[in-house]
């Protein structure tokens, strides 16, 4: 079984490294994001596992990402669905839009639970990312 105490080892050491490491690795993909749009003065999203979810398994993931033009208080985000947040996702919604899907889609959900956790609301900003609690049905 000691083979198997090493898998188990892997899988710790890789915990640890997701959960110190990602942050700061993110902050280097989201830089890029605001360095090649300077327009875009935040960026938020939410990450939770459902409660419910008729009957399917409840797992993880990401919500769509939003993106701000106007400078927003991190602690304070309202509702990302309504000014001064615009919508990522959908057709045709322009090359802001594009540039934030493009890094949403890069994104894997172990990665983005590990660095943020569950059940939370994200606002990234060119200072950092804030996280608060996030309540859903």
């Amino acid at each position: 079984m000691k083979k198997l105490d090493e898998i188990r080892a892997m899988r710790e050491e890789y915990k640890k490294r997701l959960e110190t490491e990602s942050q700061a690795i993110l902050a280097e993909a989201f830089k890029e994001v605001f360095d090649a749009h300077p327009e875009i003065k935040a960026i938020g999203w939410t990450q939770y596992t459902p409660y419910y979810n008729d009957g399917n398994p409840c797992v993880f993931g990401v919500g769509d990402f939003s993106y701000s033009e106007e400078d927003v208080d991190p602690s304070k985000p309202g509702s990302l669905y309504e000014e001064p947040w615009s919508e990522s996702y959908g057709r045709d919604k322009g090359q802001l839009a594009a540039a934030v899907n493009g890094l949403a889609r890069e994104l894997p959900d172990d990665v983005m639970n590990a660095a943020f956790g569950d059940h939370v609301r994200v606002i990234a900003t060119r200072e950092g990312f804030h996280t608060t609690g996030y309540s859903h049905d």
